[in-house]
């Protein structure tokens, strides 16, 4: 774990020393505060149901910036040889990283504690829902910073990187449509496999282990496939 942590550290420095970090959490929180705004004039309850929504959208776009180049940028500077020379293992260093992800993604969750403060103060709001849709969004969050990390794993061009996460994050998120296409067997596959089916139980405030379970495998499997992305170096 100490090595683990060693990779998260560098990680955490390195995205607060460059202003990506600061810009993507930035422009997440006024997209969000945006949309809150808007909600808290139309919507005639204290909740964050819609909001949580909207928040699960919107980080769909940012999460691939979090992510873009933490690997792409190693293997194009050249550090990345550097970093496998440590007595790391490739798990550690994939662990590191995306942990370093995920916390400037709490960051931008932290920030956004001022919507149910501000729900508080001018209404009664259940903390029950809220609480659940926050581990929903801590949830769906880690899987687009998994995918993330995964394409950052095949190339060297953080564009790339971020234009080709965008695409998969989208392309499952949408599959939610496929429930409404006619029912058959594909259909329900598809519709399982969509990351915003899963979520909306959490945003009603119902936490169901199988959609936890559902997003924990999901991340395990992706830095499963990163790890794997990054051993295969060895073999080129």
């Amino acid at each position: 774990m100490k090595k683990v942590f060693y990779v998260w550290q560098r990680e955490v420095i390195s995205l607060f020393t460059s202003p990506v970090g600061y810009v993507a959490v930035a422009a997440l929180t006024l997209i969000n505060s945006f949309f809150f705004w808007l909600i808290a004039k139309s919507w005639p309850f204290a909740s964050m149901q819609p909001l949580f929504g909207n928040m699960s959208i919107t980080l769909l776009f940012f999460a691939p910036a979090f992510t873009m180049r933490q690997l792409a940028e190693e293997k194009r500077s050249g550090t990345m040889e550097l970093l496998f020379t440590a007595p790391l293992t490739d798990v550690q260093v994939v662990l590191g990283k995306y942990l370093g992800a995920f916390t400037l993604f709490l960051f931008s969750v932290v920030a956004s504690w001022i919507y149910p403060a501000f729900l508080a103060i001018y209404g009664s709001p259940d903390f029950g829902p809220i609480a659940a849709g926050y581990l929903g969004l801590l949830l769906i969050g880690g899987c687009y910073l998994v995918v993330g990390l995964f394409v950052s794993s095949l190339t060297k061009n953080q564009i790339v990187a971020f234009i080709g996460s965008l695409g998969i994050l989208l392309v499952i998120f949408f599959l939610e449509a496929a429930i409404q296409l006619p029912d058959n067997w594909m259909m329900s596959v598809l519709a399982y496999l969509s990351l915003s089916s899963h979520f909306m139980p959490f945003t009603k405030g119902l936490i169901d282990l199988g959609d936890v379970v559902f997003y924990v495998s999901f991340i395990a499997f992706f830095l499963f496939a990163t790890v794997r992305s990054v051993e295969s170096r060895k073999w080129r």
